[in-house]
């Protein structure tokens, strides 16, 4: 009885010394979702948890920390989100001082779903950061295959393994459909009447991916073009960033997510248009 009794313990030993590692070191911990018939899903309210060493903080209002309540808003995906790697007060919305309302793995038309559904009259002004990677992504929802799920992990070995299973050995990268152009546009167009409706400013910021920042042409460009084009023909203002000429890779961690310099940099080209008060217009 005893040999079983030992052989279990030294094959439990090094997943338990695994798990202490892990929590010692803030790896591990999830974002909780809650899932919505309406827009797809969105990080559960009041969280603070570490999956990559950095603290994150979800606000009581599910927005992601440190800003609770301002006069803007500022949508869009894990680029607006920030993702595990970036401290919450590094995030280019809260480097702005606004809301950071970015949820991972959102398309256009989540955020548009979301903004037709909830109350958005306390804000003055919503930002959607729009990243090339978005125009041709589908409404999305909390399937098997993301990372994070509608419920608590509490072993950080799960996440360990969800994230070698779905993040490394079964990734399913968005997919870029091309059917869902004019969904998306159209989603898009549509938050613009309902925001004006409420007395709420649209601003749009079309964000390159980290090769089209380079010069490289992609799939998504010509797309994320034409959506700018039809934006601006609507009435709605329009921001298109330009990284600094020189090394763009400084910016951006992977093709669409941006470093912490990169976060600065995005605040600090919002913050100089905003204060111009103008609508930068694509070229024809």
């Amino acid at each position: 009885m005893k040999r079983p009794l030992y052989l279990l313990i030294l094959l439990l030993l090094p997943f338990a010394v695994l798990e202490l590692a892990l929590r010692a070191f803030g790896i591990g911990g999830s974002v909780i979702y809650e899932e919505n018939p309406a827009y797809g899903y969105r990080p559960k309210p009041c969280q603070r948890f570490s999956t990559l060493g950095t603290p994150i903080t979800i606000l009581s209002n599910g927005f992601r920390g440190p800003v609770e309540s301002s006069d803007t808003l500022y949508v869009g995906d894990s680029v607006t989100y920030g993702t595990a790697y970036i401290p919450d007060a590094e995030t280019f919305p809260a480097l702005l001082g606004g809301v950071n309302g970015g949820v991972n793995g959102w398309g256009l038309q989540n955020v548009a779903r979301f903004l037709a559904s909830e109350d958005s009259s306390g804000f003055k002004r919503v930002v959607w950061v729009i990243p090339s990677c978005d125009v041709l992504r589908p409404f999305t929802t909390l399937r098997e295959g993301l990372i994070s799920t509608n419920r608590r992990m509490w072993l950080r070995l799960e996440y360990l393994f969800r994230f070698l299973w779905y993040g490394l050995l079964h990734v399913q990268p968005a997919p870029d459909i091309v059917e869902e152009f004019e969904p998306n546009v159209e989603a898009v167009l549509k938050t613009h009447d309902v925001l004006n409706a409420r007395n709420t400013e649209l601003v749009l910021v079309f964000l390159p991916s980290r090769e089209e920042a380079a010069g490289e042409q992609t799939l998504q460009a010509p797309y994320a073009a034409e959506l700018a084009a039809r934006a601006v023909r609507h009435g709605i203002r329009s921001l298109h960033v330009s990284p600094p000429a020189g090394d763009v890779a400084r910016f951006y961690r992977d093709t669409a997510h941006l470093t912490v310099e990169g976060n600065r940099w995005l605040a600090d080209f919002i913050r100089a248009s905003l204060a111009d008060q103008k609508t930068t217009k694509p070229e024809a």
